[in-house]
């Protein structure tokens, strides 16, 4: 089975399928994000325990969040075996 998947460069947003399984995660993207729903639906309640992001985050969070009302605080994704998280970013 395979558990860990490192994505350089790769639209993320394209992207059809879950992270279920996935122990290790590691995303060097500067391609395009899905937004914040389609990113729940690929990792929530996954069972990573690491996920490294060398991303632009301002880049990142304004299309993660594209077409999510203002009003709308409480959003999460939850990864209940997560141990790790590294942020590497360039700005």
């Amino acid at each position: 089975m395979l558990s860990s998947v490192y994505l350089r460069n790769i639209d993320s947003d394209g992207l059809d399928f879950a992270f279920q399984g996935l122990s290790t995660l590691e995303i060097r993207d500067y391609g395009t994000w899905p937004t914040f729903f389609k990113l729940k639906e690929m990792l929530d309640k996954s069972s990573l325990q690491r996920l490294a992001l060398h991303v632009k985050p301002k880049i990142v969070m304004q299309q993660i969040f594209t077409g999510v009302p203002e009003s709308i605080r409480d959003l999460q994704i939850l990864l209940p075996e997560l141990r790790t998280i590294e942020v590497y970013t360039s700005e």
